[in-house]
């Protein structure tokens, strides 16, 4: 999640990360269908819990959305992407009047964001990175309703 969440660097980076996650995000749900270690019962139910959570289906349409460019079948809330941002945030300069070479110095760090923003079938449009958080916090609840967590 701390990859998420730092967004100050390139932005072709950013949003590979950001796909990735949403990606491993639900994939987590095949990972668990497909637990041998794990009854039978725990993996059916967990399969039908995450259908209960927005965040997990967002991920599921993000995630296939990027596999296959258009959803054409099992349609959850067809999100997609639709916006990022890049924002510069320039860090102001004073001048220095004096004889020695550095004549103009940076009063503070500049930094980068990248705010993404997701839209749905029902014309919802969503900041990404607080549908990212939603979803780490929904799969918490899921592990810790099946006891896996």
């Amino acid at each position: 999640m701390d990859k998420i969440k730092n967004q100050d660097r390139d932005s072709i980076e950013y949003g590979d990360d950001i796909l990735g996650f949403f990606q491993n995000c639900w994939h987590l749900k095949d990972w668990i269908k497909n637990d041998p270690a794990l009854p039978n019962k725990v993996r059916d139910n967990i399969e039908r819990e995450v259908k209960n959570y927005n965040s997990l289906m967002i991920c599921a349409d993000l995630t296939n959305r990027s596999k296959h460019s258009e959803l054409t079948r099992k349609i959850r809330k067809d999100a997609k992407i639709t916006k990022m941002v890049i924002i510069a945030h320039v860090p102001a300069l004073a001048i220095c009047l004096n004889p020695y070479p550095k004549q103009l110095e940076p009063q503070e760090k500049g930094y980068f964001e990248h705010p993404f923003y997701i839209e749905t079938s029902d014309g919802s449009k969503l900041d990404g990175l607080s549908i990212a958080i939603q979803a780490v916090d929904d799969w918490e609840k899921i592990l810790s309703k099946f006891a896996l967590k």
